[in-house]
């Protein structure tokens, strides 16, 4: 640590104040500011090994605590460029789309990166230039991706490579797609469909085949008039646009306050906003287009599990089961405080409704193994799994079960999963045990729907005088 206090002492103090709150955020942006400098000189590439780093150790410590910082993913991965890194750079980049690959301001902040340091082969950027349309391509604020997009394509155009028939497809693609900006690609449209720049060569790229055969027959291959036929069709798709742009325009204004991952808390107003906009996508667009939404979504709502829980259940209305699965993994991995187990529990649910017990019960078992202060409804949920092990003449093992359970929370609320499948006899000899334990094992029973008083009578009888089971 004396090393670390003469080479940044800035750092080394706020480094001292993250240990008593590593969930503090504003902390965590203070240490890689500080890493940033060295006696108050911005870092170059004069920079030691040993400052760098310090900055690299900086960003790695912030972006594993909170993933979905994706600002600091591009500021980490200029700094690499800056420094003179740039293999370094692209990596950074590349293991940021891991948690934020459906943020709309990385990918143009990559790309233009990629743009930056593009060699011979060209093929590698339009390959992520494709695999950002599948992210981000719906995103209502899209238009500066597809002019990136397509400046990419008409700059590196050759007569071999397709990419100027590729531009021509791209600018079809985006007619019918609602964006803030959509005059301005409709404008690109209008240019390719002008008569003096199109060619029958182009013109599968803007029709059907089928409807491009009609069209021929019926104007006696004159292009002029073809083209007319064209400006009306697209004039026509850009009025339909036109109106889905302002119907989505009406979401898009109440979330603006809510778009990227921050420290700030996120207003009832603000999460219901969003989730009035999923619903209307939800039943006016294509699945594609939805995913894409609620990705895009938890970008700054993830912390909360509300949207993440809704994009679940309109997965499992698709029967999108792995996706489901990948869904809930990453966001358990992603909450900060990772004390909500909302998550968890919907996890270890799907599991048990695919079939996989084996695969539920380790979830929670390994959750159980990493956090001693887990919350009762994670060793209920235990219980219950368990359970699907053992049928008739396993209620000893799910007594024993129980009793180590309700010694571990100090709470009865397992009691609710065993009542149901285990006989009078067994429960008495459970509760034997407990009542040198609990004073109040009768009331505390009581609260427990599933007790009648028929049954309590039955079992308060029984439980005296039965063995105890072994500890």
């Amino acid at each position: 640590m004396s090393d670390l206090s003469q080479i940044n002492p800035d750092w080394h103090s706020v480094s001292i104040e993250l240990l008593k709150n590593p969930f503090d955020l504003d902390l965590w942006q203070q240490l890689v500011h500080c890493a940033t400098y060295s006696n108050g000189v911005v870092l170059d590439k004069t920079a030691s090994d040993a400052q760098v780093h310090l900055l690299r150790v900086s960003f790695d410590s912030l972006l594993h605590q909170y993933p979905l910082l994706s600002k600091y993913w591009t500021a980490y991965a200029e700094w690499e460029f800056k420094l003179g890194f740039i293999e370094r750079a692209n990596t950074v980049y590349l293991k940021g789309l891991t948690y934020v690959g459906f943020d709309l301001s990385y990918w143009l902040d990559y790309l233009r990166f990629k743009l930056r340091v593009i060699g011979d082969d060209t093929q590698e950027v339009l390959e992520l230039f494709e695999e950002a349309r599948l992210r981000i391509g719906f995103n209502f604020h899209a238009s500066d991706f597809y002019l990136l997009y397509l400046s990419f394509l008409r700059s590196y155009a050759t007569k071999d490579n397709g990419y100027y028939e590729k531009s021509i497809w791209l600018i079809r693609s985006t007619v019918e797609i609602p964006l803030y900006n959509y005059s301005l690609l409709f404008r690109e449209m209008m240019e390719v469909i002008n008569p003096k720049s199109l060619t029958f060569n182009n013109l599968h790229l803007l029709i059907p085949d089928s409807q491009l055969k009609t069209w021929k027959t019926q104007t006696k291959n004159n292009l002029s008039t073809i083209s007319k036929r064209l400006e009306k069709t697209f004039t026509d798709a850009y009025v339909v646009n036109q109106y889905k742009s302002y119907q989505i325009y009406s979401f898009e204004k109440n979330i603006v306050s809510a778009l990227y991952y921050d420290n700030h808390v996120l207003s009832t107003n603000q999460i219901e906003s969003w989730k009035q906009y999923l619903d209307f996508a939800e039943q006016n667009h294509t699945f594609s287009y939805v995913c894409q939404l609620y990705e895009r979504s938890l970008v700054s709502t993830a912390k909360y599990c509300t949207i993440v829980l809704k994009f679940v259940d309109y997965l499992v209305s698709q029967k999108k089961f792995s996706m489901c699965r990948q869904i809930l993994r990453k966001f358990i991995s992603v909450n900060p405080s990772r004390n909500d187990v909302k998550l968890l529990i919907r996890l270890v649910d799907l599991e048990v409704y695919l079939g996989y017990f084996e695969r539920a019960r380790d979830i929670v078992v390994n959750y159980l193994a990493l956090n001693k202060t887990a919350p009762n409804c994670i060793y209920s949920k235990l219980f219950e799994v368990e359970s699907m092990f053992h049928f008739e003449g396993d209620d000893e093992y799910l007594s024993g079960l129980a009793l180590q359970i309700i010694r571990q929370t100090k709470s009865l609320d397992v009691l609710s999963r065993i009542s149901t499948r285990m006989s009078e006899s067994m429960l008495a000899r459970l509760l034997s045990c407990l009542n040198a334990e609990y004073d109040e094992l009768d009331s505390e029973m009581k609260r427990l729907p599933m007790f009648s008083k028929e049954r309590l009578s039955i079992i308060r009888s029984a439980y005296p005088n039965q063995k105890k089971l072994e500890d």
